[in-house]
């Protein structure tokens, strides 16, 4: 229990009891783990001589883990923090062996079982679980190249990443990504990545991407280019082209 131990002790010399002063005794320093100690007697007054007796201390027995918060989903094993009690006393970290099984998604019956070492022995089990992690906007990246995308008529559909904070990549078996009908018109355009069923993550993201313009020096073509005067409004017909495509 960590106090130091010195138990009481009798000396015999055949079938009689010594009275106290008629030895010293000498106790082991610092016996306070488990482990195996030896006492020493030095006799005095009427008699002389000395002897020994052993003693141990068991180790504590480990008794309980106090119920485990639930650990949200990070891309690596989850070791969460332990409380092991041996009765009344709270373990240290160094005073026992922790071993975790299905501790790497969700969904999995994640176990710790700690072993104790030192002054503790036994072993108990404790199940915890793994909860889904929310995808965030920080998380999502679109592949846009440099400058943006221009207009020329072709759909833009830029690739995504998923990452989580310390650079882990997401698989892409984790998310769904939706792009909007049309991505070739210039103007903004949103993608949705969404968690998918049964995987580590849930909920969903929207990102935008924009098409710009395409910056052009249209032809302008008139239906007619000169009228005769007769006291109306003129507006001839208009044909606008950008190379051979008439817009």
């Amino acid at each position: 229990d960590g106090s130091a131990k010195m138990p009481g002790v009798t000396v015999r010399v055949g079938n009689v009891a010594l009275p106290s002063g008629s030895y010293d005794v000498a106790y082991p320093s610092g016996a306070t783990d488990a482990g195996s100690y030896e006492v020493t007697v030095a006799l005095k007054g009427n008699y002389t001589g000395s002897g020994s007796a052993t003693f141990a201390i068991a180790p504590a027995t480990i008794t309980s883990i106090d119920p485990i918060a639930d650990v949200v989903f990070a891309g690596s094993p989850a070791r969460p923090q332990l409380t092991v009690r041996a009765g009344g006393l709270v373990l240290d970290a160094g005073d026992y062996d922790a071993t975790y099984e299905n501790n790497t998604a969700v969904g999995t019956d994640a176990t710790v079982t700690v072993a104790g070492r030192g002054n503790y022995s036994g072993e108990v089990s404790k199940a915890f679980t793994i909860e889904r992690a929310q995808l965030v906007d920080s998380m999502v990246t679109l592949a846009v190249p440099e400058g943006g995308y221009a207009y020329d008529g072709n759909a833009k559909e830029p690739s995504v990443t998923v990452a989580l904070a310390d650079g882990t990549t997401v698989a892409p078996q984790e998310y769904l990504v939706s792009y909007p009908e049309d991505t070739t018109s210039a103007g903004d355009h949103v993608v949705t990545v969404t968690a998918a069923d049964g995987g580590n993550f849930c909920g969903e993201v929207s990102k935008t991407f924009t098409i710009a313009p395409k910056a052009v020096t249209p032809t302008v073509v008139l239906s007619q280019g000169s009228f005769v005067y007769d006291g109306s409004a003129k507006m001839p017909g208009v044909t606008v082209r950008v190379g051979n495509v008439a817009l």
